[in-house]
């Protein structure tokens, strides 16, 4: 009797601890402000039970007045938020524009749920999207006009997205979904998008699932890969009180990117293609993992490091990350030297042609130096908007950065 008790304690005992905790669940519908015209916005936020700051939210959005707030409930999203100390967001939502105001609804939503919840710094969490269909437009159309505030985004098969210049949105990291048996002004829409801004340095991924019409992506590995590693990288290491956390950009030359056409994927200094119409890919996991989805499993290697421009930078010779990146009208290009040398500087255009020379066998010592390019080429003309290839010499040994220009 006494084993069969402990027997059923143990049960008891297991799942909770081995479970997301409960947590607590808040609901809130905001009423509309005068000159907003959206029609119903509802919303359900699980606020996991730890005593540590929430670091953001990750907001499921459904399709067309679908319903997203059940989701909350769901073990396996707390689990991936509770990982990240995120919360997890549900709606019901009727527009995807922001001009009715309905983003402006979310918002004041938080700073409710910062004040029921306990957790005052939910009023000014940063965002992590994850929409399917109308939803995916709706985190599209957010991340456009507040860039600040969101984390990243992933939008699944809409067809609405708005073509305009999406500013300082193409520095927050996406995941654009199309599905080859789509209707075809969906595929067009997001492919469009994404030819517009890969040029301009959006760190963006376009995806075709091989076979598949208007269905939601339920490939937890890749979309949990990928939130992860993006919030990560872009939130702060603390939250600061009362304020929007300063998101990091992740830098464009420390990752993959992927060629859509032959489905390969390549380290971005070694990257063989037009780098403007590739998918940029924070990392080899990642990019292994877009490969495997869009070629449905077939393809399986790499593009290989093919000219002596994009040699492997050696230890004692080093580029910096240039300030800015992207830029326009200059950008400072810096570099570190462990032993003296005579220093070349050279900016080459992404098929290995030079473009300008801006040290020519100077003598620098060891430490970080410094010199400015204005994007133009030796003759002095301007140069057009794209990845310029910067090359630093120093005896036999190299090391290399891209440059984005924008015009």
């Amino acid at each position: 009797m006494i084993q069969r008790l402990i027997a059923m304690m143990v049960g008891l005992l297991l799942p909770a601890l081995f479970a997301p905790s409960l947590g607590a669940i808040h609901d809130h519908a905001p009423p509309g402000e005068p000159g907003e015209t959206y029609g119903i916005a509802e919303f359900r936020l699980h606020v996991p039970d730890i005593d540590r700051p929430i670091r953001g939210i990750l907001f499921r959005v459904a399709p067309h007045l679908s319903d997203s707030r059940p989701e909350v409930a769901d073990p396996d999203y707390r689990k991936l938020c509770e990982s990240q100390d995120f919360a997890l967001l549900g709606a019901r939502l009727d527009d995807v524009g922001m001009e009715t105001g309905i983003g402006d609804a979310l918002l004041r939503t938080l700073a409710v749920f910062a004040a029921e919840s306990g957790h005052p710094e939910l009023e000014f969490a940063p965002l992590y999207f994850e929409g399917y269909s109308w939803g995916g437009q709706f985190a599209y159309h957010f991340t456009v006009w507040r860039p600040e505030r969101v984390l990243g985004f992933v939008t699944m098969k809409g067809g609405y997205h708005r073509t305009d210049p999406a500013g300082e949105a193409i520095l927050v990291p996406g995941y654009l979904f199309i599905g080859a048996n789509d209707l075809q002004y969906r595929i067009d829409n997001l492919t469009g998008i994404f030819a517009e801004h890969r040029p301009l340095g959006a760190r963006w991924i376009l995806a075709m699932q091989p076979d598949a019409g208007h269905e939601a992506i339920n490939d937890r590995n890749l979309l949990d890969d990928y939130f992860t590693t993006v919030t990560q990288a872009r939130l702060p290491e603390s939250i600061p009180d009362g304020a929007i956390p300063d998101l990091r950009v992740m830098p464009e030359q420390d990752s993959w990117l992927g060629d859509r056409e032959r489905q390969l994927i390549g380290r971005w200094l070694c990257y063989d293609s037009a780098p403007d119409s590739a998918c940029w890919l924070p990392t080899r996991t990642i990019a292994k993992a877009w490969q495997d989805f869009v070629s449905d499993g077939v393809v399986n290697d790499t593009i290989d490091c093919p000219t002596a421009v994009f040699d492997v930078p050696a230890p004692s010779v080093r580029l910096l990350p240039n300030r800015p990146n992207p830029f326009n009208p200059s950008t400072m290009v810096m570099f570190e030297l462990k032993e003296p040398g005579v220093v070349v500087l050279e900016v080459f255009d992404l098929v290995g042609r030079l473009v300008t020379t801006l040290m020519a066998g100077e003598m620098r010592s060891v430490g970080r130096h410094e010199c400015s390019w204005n994007g133009r080429d030796a003759a002095g003309r301007d140069l057009p908007t794209g990845a310029y290839l910067c090359r630093l010499t120093v005896g036999g040994e190299r090391s290399s950065r891209r440059l984005m220009l924008l015009r």
